[in-house]
């Protein structure tokens, strides 16, 4: 049989167009939902802080865009009355679920990540350190704000596990007969 009769010209397949998304909404990053998250949080606690002490000119901080100092939003504790009127630094995690949560009737327990200046600030603001969980979901959201999680560790209703490592190394750290690749492009 000639070879002819098993090839097949490009242009017989016709135009090929990219593959559309037939169902459905593009995949939020995981970026995206934390930002959603973070200025949900910022305008509640704006809200509440009108609220609390109106007329003042108050708003919460929007920090996220400040690296390693461990916490989203500096905001004015408003429903505390030992606190009232002092910073409230606050940590937001967020993740986006198809069904509203019931994490009081859950078995297992719930979880998230720490970076290590999110564990720092845990440690050095303690009282006036609050991680504020975010749940989005279709219909709504729900937020769990976890108060004092230096405290909450302490009575082991919270649990720090050091799952991830950050490693810094000094120079010194390559051995000499090591050449190091350098790339410039």
């Amino acid at each position: 049989a000639p070879i002819g009769i098993f090839t097949t010209q490009v242009a017989a397949l016709g135009s090929i167009g990219p593959q559309r998304l037939v169902a459905g909404k593009p995949k939020r990053r995981a970026n995206d939902i934390g930002r959603e998250g973070e200025l949900l949080v910022l305008d509640l606690e704006n809200e509440a802080i009108e609220v609390s002490y109106p007329g003042k000119g108050w708003l919460a901080q929007d920090y996220t865009a400040k690296r390693g100092i461990g916490f989203d939003i500096e905001s004015i504790f408003h429903s505390e009355p030992t606190l009232n009127g002092t910073p409230h630094r606050i940590e937001v995690k967020s993740t986006v679920r198809v069904t509203k949560p019931d994490l009081r009737n859950a078995m297992t327990p719930d979880g998230f990540t720490l970076t290590r200046s999110e564990k720092q600030a845990v440690d050095t603001y303690k009282e006036t350190y609050s991680i504020y969980r975010v749940y989005i979901y279709a219909g709504g959201y729900d937020i769990h704000i976890l108060r004092n999680p230096a405290d909450l560790n302490q009575k082991k209703i919270m649990n720090f596990v050091p799952d991830t490592w950050s490693a810094d190394y000094l120079p010194s750290a390559i051995p000499t007969h090591y050449q190091i690749i350098e790339e410039t492009v």
